[in-house]
């Protein structure tokens, strides 16, 4: 299905049209002193935290959770699964989607070495 045809983006973009003109961040900030708490996430790695902050996008908890069902409606959840475990999804190029493994922390095995290997193929042999 295309993405203008999905009823989740319809919604949104319903949404978009009524109300995203009315969006002003300082009111949405001075609205809810606990926005920042409420759209952001700090995930805590080897090599430091990350801080994902949304608090400064104009975004509403119903934006969100729009946005959150439109992801799963079009299978972003499945398609990261697909990806980590190294099938076929870059269709366009008949290839593994290999931007993963530009992170050196990201190895495949999960042995600590400096090798990635993708269905038990060196990343060498599937180039």
């Amino acid at each position: 299905m295309a993405l203008s045809a999905d009823p989740h983006f319809k919604k949104l973009l319903e949404w978009h049209k009524a109300n995203a003109s009315k969006l002003v961040l300082r009111q949405l900030f001075e609205g809810d002193k606990d926005r920042f708490h409420k759209f952001s996430l700090t995930l805590n790695t080897d090599h430091g935290d990350i801080l994902l902050d949304y608090s400064k996008n104009l975004v509403t908890e119903e934006v969100m959770k729009m946005l959150i069902e439109l992801a799963k409606s079009r299978g972003v959840e499945s398609a990261r699964e697909r990806m980590f475990s190294g099938e076929k999804i870059n269709f366009t190029e008949v290839r593994l989607f290999l931007s993963i493994v530009l992170s050196p922390q990201l190895c495949m095995c999960n042995c600590g070495c400096s090798y990635i290997f993708v269905r038990d193929e060196s990343l060498e042999n599937l180039l």
